[in-house]
């Protein structure tokens, strides 16, 4: 390696791509992240941030490119901080984001890696995501709608996402085109598109110069999703996975192993509009409850359950560590599987209390955030349960970010 220390730039071979898409490098004992390059490469980067352990580079020239490196789609790849694969053959990210699951899985938790199962991969890897939020920066000199660039401050004006569906993408240049609207929309305020087969596409303002959210339509108020299980209501700014495909692949994975357990009961925590709880109800579980802090979530879930007239299927709006426990107590918990869907910050720790105390079979957890996923692993491991399955499901490519399912079971022993 040459170093330059006068002007900070140095010439590096990157060894791997760690979780979120940096290059890991490494400078006379010191390791380095480098965004936008791939395993092989060598390459020149500037060093601008020196922590304690380790320092972080801005890639300056590819100086042997590795041979899955593409042209990008997006014009904005390398400045807006959203794709971290647009480079790379998709072919070569799924692969990326497996080996980054079993290296947290490996080395937090010391499990074989020959329990992760081959990544599933998204049939399209642009125009899949049916909702994006952007960014409004409105003043005298500039009005522009986007995503935050790399610095975290500044509003990449955008017209067009490649990863958003064709419909989102017509409703963005209709309101871009139009004055009124962008003379409505209050500085640091979000745009908020999301589409549905079914209901069309929508939008709404979280901020306005009037100060209120503005909707397009009261009639939004519900889309209706369409996937391989049935239509099902969700709340316009309910949480709903972005891809539907990948979407239906979880589905039928942990139904699949909710199955396999032989449970008669089965609690679906974080359930949101409740898909997971009715598809493993209408797969044969014979009591479900799912629980949610969203309470029009939870209305929906209601709403999708009495269309399926399912009487064994009960819905409760209210936080995890307060619902959950009771619901525990009513079950064997050598009958009972729980499903956890998470956000990305991971399952709090009374919760983690609750499923250790309470100690369920097993548990299928869903996340779209594998280090706080294995973090709450090794709670988990520690109280008395093991890995069986981990695998990738790839629900948000050409980004850092990918979902998992991991199947939890209680040993033997205990």
């Amino acid at each position: 390696m040459k170093n330059d220390p006068e002007a900070n730039t140095v010439e590096l071979k990157i060894e791997q791509i760690v979780y979120l898409g940096r290059g890991l490098a490494r400078l006379d004992g010191m390791v380095l992240f480098v965004p936008g390059v791939l395993p092989g490469e060598t390459v020149r980067a500037r060093i601008i941030r020196r922590r304690k352990k380790f320092a972080e580079a801005e890639l300056i020239e590819i100086i042997e490119p590795a041979s899955a490196r593409i042209e990008p789609a997006c014009p904005l790849a390398g400045t807006c901080p959203g794709c971290n694969y647009q480079h790379v053959q998709y072919e070569e990210e799924i692969q990326l984001k497996s080996q980054q699951l079993i290296s947290f899985l490996e080395h937090n938790c010391k499990v074989d890696p020959s329990i992760c199962g081959s990544p599933v991969a998204s049939p399209e890897h642009l125009g899949y995501r049916n909702r994006i939020t952007l960014h409004a920066e409105v003043n005298d000199e500039r009005r522009a709608v986007g995503y935050f660039g790399s610095d975290n401050r500044t509003i990449r004006d955008i017209d067009h996402c490649p990863l958003a569906m064709d419909p989102i993408n017509e409703k963005l240049k209709e309101l871009k085109e139009d004055g009124a609207f962008l003379n409505t929309l209050a500085p640091r305020g979000t745009v908020n598109l999301r589409h549905a087969e079914k209901s069309g596409c929508c939008f709404w303002v979280s901020k306005t110069r009037h100060g209120a959210p503005t909707y397009v339509s009261t009639e939004r108020n519900n889309l209706v999703e369409t996937s391989a299980f049935g239509e099902f209501f969700t709340p316009t700014t309910s949480f709903f996975q972005v891809n539907l495909p990948v979407m239906d692949e979880v589905i039928r994975h942990v139904t699949e192993l909710a199955n396999s357990t032989a449970a008669t009961a089965l609690i679906d925590l974080y359930c949101g509009a409740g898909i997971f709880a009715i598809a493993c109800a209408d797969a044969g579980i014979q009591h479900v409850l799912g629980i949610d802090s969203d309470r029009h979530a939870i209305a929906a879930a209601k709403r999708n359950a009495a269309r399926r007239t399912m009487d064994n299927v009960v819905f409760i709006s209210g936080l995890a560590s307060k619902e959950l426990a009771p619901g525990l107590a009513e079950v064997k918990p050598d009958q009972l599987a729980v499903v956890l869907d998470p956000p990305r910050r991971g399952i709090e720790a009374n919760v983690l209390d609750a499923l250790t105390d309470a100690k369920p079979a097993n548990l299928i957890y869903v996340s779209c955030a594998a280090d706080t996923m294995t973090r709450d692993a090794k709670v988990l491991l520690q109280s008395g349960y093991e890995i069986t399955s981990s695998q990738v499901f790839d629900m948000f490519p050409r980004t850092a970010h990918f979902e998992s399912v991991t199947h939890f079971q209680k040993t033997k022993t205990l």
